[in-house]
């Protein structure tokens, strides 16, 4: 289990979801206010995460495919 970041460093909050839910999942605790993400191996293989975030006045919204070796 890896804890994901649950804001950007403009302070908008992230928003995390598995697009290879065969290889890992996804899990949301606590409340909106102040979620915490949880990223859950459950296979060997390649993971992928779609990471989005609000745009704030700083920086622009946030849409990111990242990839994560699970072993």
């Amino acid at each position: 289990v890896v804890t994901l970041p649950n804001t950007t460093s403009d302070k908008s909050k992230d928003t995390w979801k598995s697009k290879t839910l065969k290889i890992c999942t996804v899990t949301k605790k606590g409340s909106n206010a102040s979620p915490k993400w949880r990223l859950n191996g459950l296979k060997k293989g390649t993971c992928k995460l779609r990471a989005t975030a609000s745009a704030t006045t700083r920086a622009p919204a946030l849409h990111q495919t990242v990839r994560i070796k699970v072993k």
